[in-house]
């Protein structure tokens, strides 16, 4: 009996989670295309003066937690790639572009500035984080 009772556990769950991952997929896909954030209506940004406080703070904290970090370890060049695209976002800012521009137009600054080009799921990540940070 504990056995059955286990597995209908087990496929619940399994269930559950499957729904959830699925739901989550479909919700970023609705916030943030491949081909920018420009376009979402759906998400509301921080003013340009209060996302450039937030990047310079941002940044900030960054380069701090690269003190004690190995350079070229993973971790130390994925801080440091996040850090060159919040520069990027923040050097957008004050030239006058609005933050979903920036947003978008930051991820060149890590790819023209850094050692090696980031791939399609790297640049997304950082393109959500930076989301993230900026709402």
């Amino acid at each position: 009996m504990k056995k059955v009772n286990f597995k209908k556990f087990l496929i619940t769950v399994s269930a559950v989670f499957a729904l959830l991952f699925i739901g989550v997929e479909k919700a970023d896909a609705q916030t943030i295309t491949s081909s920018g954030i420009t376009n979402s209506g759906a998400v509301n940004f921080l003013s340009s003066a209060e996302a450039q406080t937030v990047l310079l703070n941002e940044i900030a904290d960054l380069k701090n937690s690269t003190q004690f970090l190995v350079p070229g370890t993973p971790l130390y060049v994925a801080i440091k790639k996040t850090a060159l695209y919040y520069h990027g976002i923040y050097t957008e800012l004050v030239v006058g572009k609005a933050v979903a521009q920036a947003i978008d137009t930051g991820l060149g600054f890590v790819n023209n500035t850094s050692d090696d080009a980031l791939n399609s799921s790297e640049l997304m990540t950082l393109r959500l984080g930076a989301v993230d940070l900026l709402q």
